[in-house]
């Protein structure tokens, strides 16, 4: 009888040593810690979206297709509060550098804001590009700003450009947005995307045209943008285009790449072409001109012309020239 009657008391005493446990404090092993802001370093982390492998450069312009080439040439960051125009700590376009495992700032650690602050990370590449100062590499972008509007607020980054001709040693301009980061929910790191507000363009010979031809120069010309602005979306995924121009062209060498403001073709285009044939120990220059409709020219898309040229004809291949970059 005593024995069964102390069995509930015991169940008591555990239950009351447990509340007692809970008021004089939780053990460190049972509840995970709140991160705090006094000591937890803002780290970043960088990929590019929808993108090929390698990266060609010469005469054309250099693209950025993957995490190695965006590591090779590192990005500036600009860090402020959350819909806001007011930059946080000090990080205004700072360079932000690959070092064999992780990014870091070059000016040094940067503290988050305390547990309810929450901050906005802007960013683009190349690192060289200077909105006061372009480099000859970046010097088609006339403009670049960060504007909170809305309602609610919220920020959209734009920039300014006139695509040059031809384009000699350029770098294409890439940009990333992420909102909305605290200590709270980015901890381990905030993960910058990049993405392409441009399209990219390609020449390419095929094979069937054979060995004794030498393309000298190939370009697309007609009527479409080369001047325009575009808009970063609040959630830093989309690239809209505001455009104008009204004849243009693109172009230069087969094998390189080139970048195109994205948009609506009307009408037909052509691609010109000057090549070399050898004939009988002799080279023959042929220029050629053939009209090729296209729809449009998206912002993060490759579109590869795939020329077959005999000594009397071009045609060009678009049927199957889009993928994704």
């Amino acid at each position: 009888m005593s024995k069964k009657r102390n069995i509930p008391l015991l169940a008591a005493a555990a239950l009351t040593a447990a509340l007692l446990a809970g008021c004089a404090g939780d053990s460190p092993s049972d509840i995970a810690p709140t991160p705090s802001a006094d000591n937890t370093e803002i780290k970043v982390n960088a990929n590019i979206w929808q993108m090929m492998e390698g990266t060609r450069s010469g005469s054309g312009t250099t693209t950025f297709n993957s995490a190695t080439d965006l590591q090779s040439e590192g990005f500036k960051c600009t860090l402020f509060n959350e819909n806001a125009n007011t930059i946080y700590d000090g990080v205004n376009n700072i360079n932000v550098n690959w070092s064999s495992s992780a990014w870091a700032f070059s000016n040094g650690t940067h503290k988050w804001p305390d547990n309810d602050g929450v901050l906005d990370f802007f960013a683009y590449s190349p690192q060289d590009f200077d909105p006061a100062n372009p480099s000859a590499s970046t010097s088609y972008i006339t403009a670049l700003s960060y504007t909170v509007s809305g309602e609610p607020a919220a920020p959209h980054p734009s920039f300014t450009c006139t695509i040059p001709n031809p384009q000699t040693d350029l770098k294409e301009f890439i940009w990333a947005l992420t909102p909305g980061r605290s200590i709270l929910n980015s901890a381990s790191g905030v993960m910058m995307t990049f993405v392409h507000p441009f399209a990219r363009i390609r020449f390419v010979l095929s094979p069937s045209s054979g060995s004794n031809v030498e393309v000298t120069s190939v370009k697309i010309t007609g009527s479409f943008n080369m001047s325009g602005t575009c808009t970063l979306s609040s959630d830093g995924t989309t690239s809209t285009w505001s455009s104008s121009g009204s004849s243009g062209e693109i172009g230069g060498e087969l094998n390189k790449d080139y970048i195109a403001i994205p948009q609506t073709l009307v009408g037909s285009h052509n691609v010109v072409v000057s090549a070399k044939w050898n004939e009988w120990s002799k080279d023959v220059t042929i220029d050629y001109t053939v009209a090729v409709s296209v729809d449009q020219w998206e912002a993060g898309k490759s579109y590869t012309y795939t020329l077959t040229l005999s000594p009397t004809a071009l045609k060009v291949d678009t049927e199957k020239y889009t993928e994704q970059w």
